[in-house]
This record gives structure tokens, C-alpha cells and sequence, in this order.
């Protein structure tokens, strides 16, 4: 600090001898003191930058040397901080300010020196800034600061990227053959941005579906599992979600959302060699189950064909194809999933109603499936929509219904015919009386003369040779053989309620109710197959 203030004097020193500036101020001081009005308005025009010395103007003041006595002004190389410097004048004037050109006393702190000057130190910036009450240094520095918080402002500012909550849940093929109450999915939670793109998405979502459902897979197909999704409050039916359109539409649906969640359902649609769910160990491959305790490096027995039964997983398949099919979408329905038949009602399928009916679908009866994904099998379960179905009953009953037709003399009815060269001759129970009498409609009349032209029979629809069987209604009886919508309408439109009708009724009368030829062929044929299922009692159902 002493080396420093050393420097600062002898600057001091010499800047006045070699700027002088309105020295006739100075000079002016010591023979008029009092006058004071024409060195004013040069301090108003330019204030002082350095102290003058009377000898700038030519005055007769001389300035005394450093080491001479009071006969000459001293010369004060620096102010002390906040001060200004002072000269001593001879005559009695006493300390007056030098930094006013009146020298009135009073104290005014001098300005910073331009720049046309010279750069100056570092120690001169700071002593003019100590003498400024807010110096211009300090002004820079808070607008730099300012600069700074406006920056930091506009970077917290940026437009924030929003992601995307998928809530995801996957069911293996072993789930979905459970209820649907005592399923227990695999839960995983993902969170992505939505300028992500959809190939990136979907290779997020595969990861999690083969974590969990192929783990020991290296490759796995698309085809594999199915991938859909739903929106609280927005998109309430699942939606597939597999190519980038499906993607993008699921993102614009999200975006009035203050929390963007998404339900993920992730299914099993198929195994893959062998493997069809995680756990099932029944059905899994043996090299890609490490048995517990194993040792290591002990090798794993090949496995052999009567290891995979193939059986069951077309089990499961049919059960997940079932539910896909019967899916119930209807608000206020009790159940997911329901057997929909021809009069429209809602019949709920449990687990029980789905099993067998997927295990009724792998088994044969008499060349024919027993169970169709259209047609529900014939077992108790199906009681309540058999009517609604082809009319099919249980071997037993069959054997149970014609034991008793055969001890009360009724001639069972002729099996249904089949395309083998075999000739059977069915003899009904009243062969041999006398039929009906044949009624002729009188002669067509021909060139209108009456009489003339052939007579034609008139051709009953329940044929002679067989008896008309179970009484049902009409709606119950097209359903059940299969006849068109237009058959239908036709009949209602005729009032014709049940098939009591059809023993009074002929080939002709179809004809006059405007039935074209085939439609024709068609009554014809499902009156006779009703005719060969034999008429049903109350006694003969007693045993179902």
C-alpha cells in the first residue's frame, strides 16, 4: 500500500505543471479574494479536473519549492479520500478549497477523467469511484447482474417437452383362461415423452411384453401379442395401438389432460415353441425351465415329444379366440363376455361356460366338431339357448327317447340321411291304412272353357310318410333349421305363429304366399328334418 500511494503522489506531482487549466481563477485569489462572480461562471461552464496554481495566469503568487517555508503555497500531491486538495496561500487568506476557482471553501469532488486523456490506473479508478457516492462502475455491474437474471428467466422460460404415464398390464395365455375376477396380470409403468417417436414407443412397449411373456426368447414376432389401449374419461373402448397413426391419434387425445395417463393391455395370442405362458411348466420346454436345485454346469435332459402337449395349448388358443369372439360391449351388461343368440338375448358365459366349450371345439362326433366358435356345445351348460341352436341332444338321451318310443309301438324315426350308397326302407306306424283322400282342385280353366286342361293334386308339406314332430314356435323353428331372414318375414306377415300350421298347410299355399322356388326347396327341407326328429312329449324330456 506504501509503494502504491508513492506512485499516486508523484503523478499528483506532475499533472498540474503539465495541464494547467483556468489558472486566472488562481491567480486572482490572493490580491482579490472577495471577487468571486467571473471565476463562477467559468466553474459553471467546465468544473475543475485538477488543482491550478497561480502560476498558470502569470500572477506574481510564486509557488514555493517542497522544501521552502510558508511564503509560497504548498502543493498537496494527493486528497485523502472524500477530501479535496488544499493549497496554503500567503496573506492571511487562510485554507481554501483548490478545487473551486474562487477558493470559497467549499468542497466539491472532482470528476472522472475522460478518456481522451490516457488510460488510467488501477489505483486512479478506485480512488475516483471512493470519492463518488454511487460510482459508475457500480451501474455496470448491476446491469450485467440484471442481464444475468434474464437470462437464467428465459432459459427456466423454455417450453417444458410433456410426457405421457402408460399404466401397463399383460395378460399370458395362462391368465386369460382364468376368470376374469381371479386374473392377476403383470403391472409395469412407463414414462414417455410425446414428441417421442412411434418406433421408439413401440420398441419400449415390446421390451416390457417380452420380459414378461418370452424371456428366454431371443426373437420374437409381431404376431405374438396384441397391443391396445384406453384413456380415463376419454377413449373408454380398447383401441389397437400398432401403427403410427393409431399412435398419433392417441397422443392428440391426451392433450386436454392435466395428467396424461394411458392404460396399456398387453395379450398373449399365441406360444412360441412350446412356451405358452410364463409358469406353466406343464406345457413348457423343458431347456427353457432351469429345475431348481440344478448344479451348475449339470446337463439338461433332451427334451422329448410326449413332453409338449399340444392339446392344451390349443385349448388355451380356443379360449382366448372365445372371448375375443363373445366380447360384450353393451352398457349395463353384468358380463364381458356373452353368447349372443339368433332373438337377440344376452346369455353370460363364466369360465366354466368357456372351458367346455373350448374343449368341445377339439373333439369329433361323427365326423362333425361337437362345438363351433359359432355353436356353443351340447352340454347342460348350454340348457338355457340349446332351442336357439341346431336341435342336437346327447347320445343318451337319444338311446333313452327311442327305448321308450319302441315299448309303446311307435317305429323310432329314420336316421338322418347320409351320403353312402346304403338303401334303407322306413315303414311308419301307419302303414298300410288307408291315407287321407286326395282333393283335386277343379279344372283349369283352358281358353276359357270350364273343364278342360289336367287336374293337380295338391301336394301336402308335412309328407304322408312321416309324423310331425315337436311342437315349438316359428321363431324357435327357423332359428333352429337355419332359414332366411326373407322366409321369416314372409311367414309373420301370414300370421303364422307355430309349426302347427304346417299339417294344414301345402306346397301350394307356399306359392300363393308368393315364395320364390328356392325358398320353396328350403321350407321343404327343414319341415322334413323336423318331421325325422320326432315328436318330443313331457315324459320323453323328464330324464334330460
Amino acid at each position: 500500500m506504501a509503494a502504491k500511494k508513492s506512485k499516486g503522489k508523484g503523478k499528483a506531482k506532475a499533472k498540474p505543471a503539465a495541464k494547467p487549466k483556468k489558472a486566472g481563477a488562481a491567480a486572482a485569489g490572493p490580491s482579490k479574494p472577495k471577487a468571486k462572480p467571473a471565476p463562477r461562471k467559468k466553474a459553471n461552464a467546465a468544473p475543475l479536473s485538477r488543482p491550478q496554481t497561480p502560476e498558470a495566469n502569470g500572477s506574481d503568487v510564486d509557488m514555493e519549492s517542497d522544501d521552502s517555508d510558508d511564503s509560497l503555497p504548498e502543493r498537496i500531491p494527493q486528497a485523502p479520500p472524500g477530501g479535496a486538495l488544499r493549497l496554503r496561500i500567503p496573506g492571511g487568506a487562510g485554507a481554501h478549497n483548490a478545487g473551486h476557482p474562487s477558493f470559497g471553501g467549499k468542497t466539491i469532488p472532482l470528476p472522472p477523467v475522460d478518456d481522451e486523456e490516457g488510460e488510467d490506473s488501477e489505483e486512479e479508478v478506485q480512488q475516483r469511484g471512493a470519492k463518488q457516492p454511487r460510482a459508475w462502475y457500480e451501474e455496470e455491474e448491476e446491469e450485467e447482474e440484471e442481464e444475468e437474471e434474464e437470462e437464467e428467466e428465459e432459459e427456466e422460460e423454455e417450453e417444458v417437452v410433456p410426457k405421457i404415464t402408460y399404466w401397463i398390464k399383460i395378460f399370458s395365455l395362462e391368465e386369460q383362461a382364468k376368470a376374469v375376477k381371479h386374473q392377476d396380470p403383470e403391472t409395469h409403468v412407463l414414462t414417455l415423452a410425446t414428441n417421442m417417436a412411434w418406433d421408439d414407443t413401440y420398441s419400449q412397449l415390446k421390451i416390457q411384453a417380452i420380459n414378461t411373456l418370452f424371456p428366454n426368447e431371443a426373437l420374437v414376432p409381431d404376431t405374438a401379442f396384441s397391443i391396445k389401449y384406453t384413456i380415463p374419461r376419454h377413449v373408454k373402448l380398447p383401441l389397437r395401438l400398432s401403427t403410427s397413426d393409431d399412435y398419433e391419434y392417441m397422443v392428440n387425445a391426451t392433450q386436454k389432460m392435466k395428467n396424461r395417463e394411458v392404460q396399456i393391455v398387453i395379450k398373449q395370442l399365441t406360444g412360441l415353441d412350446g412356451l405358452n405362458a410364463e409358469g406353466n411348466k406343464e406345457n413348457a420346454n423343458p431347456a427353457n425351465v432351469v429345475a431348481e436345485g440344478t448344479k451348475k454346469g449339470k446337463k439338461t435332459k433332451v427334451p422329448s415329444a410326449k413332453d409338449l402337449l399340444p392339446g392344451n395349448q390349443a385349448k388355451l388358443e380356443n379360449v382366448a379366440f372365445l372371448r375375443s369372439r363373445w366380447h360384450c360391449n353393451r352398457d349395463g351388461c353384468g358380463s364381458t363376455t356373452c353368447y349372443i343368440p339368433p332373438d337377440g338375448r344376452h346369455f353370460p358365459l363364466g369360465h366354466d361356460h368357456i372351458e367346455k366349450w373350448a374343449e368341445a371345439m377339439l373333439h369329433d362326433y361323427q365326423g362333425e366338431p361337437s362345438a363351433t366358435l359359432e355353436r356353443p356345445p351340447n352340454t347342460t351348460e348350454f340348457d338355457p339357448v340349446s332351442e336357439h341352436t341346431v336341435v342336437t341332444r346327447s347320445p343318451i338321451l337319444q338311446a333313452r327317447i327311442k327305448a321308450m318310443q319302441k315299448e309303446k309301438g311307435i317305429q323310432p324315426p329314420a336316421p338322418p340321411a347320409i351320403p353312402q350308397p346304403i338303401i334303407n326302407v322306413v315303414l311308419p306306424p301307419n302303414y298300410g291304412l288307408p291315407g287321407p283322400a286326395a282333393v283335386y282342385p277343379p279344372a283349369a280353366l283352358a281358353n276359357g272353357v270350364m273343364g278342360q286342361g289336367p287336374a293337380v293334386a295338391i301336394e301336402p308339406l308335412i309328407p304322408p310318410t312321416l309324423q310331425p314332430g315337436f311342437e315349438m314356435e316359428m321363431s324357435t323353428f327357423t332359428g333352429a333349421y337355419k332359414l332366411s331372414d326373407d322366409i321369416v318375414a314372409r311367414l309373420k306377415k301370414h300370421c303364422l305363429t307355430g309349426t302347427h300350421a304346417f299339417a294344414a298347410m301345402s306346397v301350394q299355399d307356399l306359392s300363393i304366399m308368393e315364395f320364390a322356388f328356392g325358398e320353396i326347396i328350403d321350407i321343404k327341407r327343414a319341415v322334413r328334418q323336423w318331421c325325422m326328429d320326432g315328436p318330443m312329449t313331457s315324459s320323453s324330456t323328464s330324464f334330460c
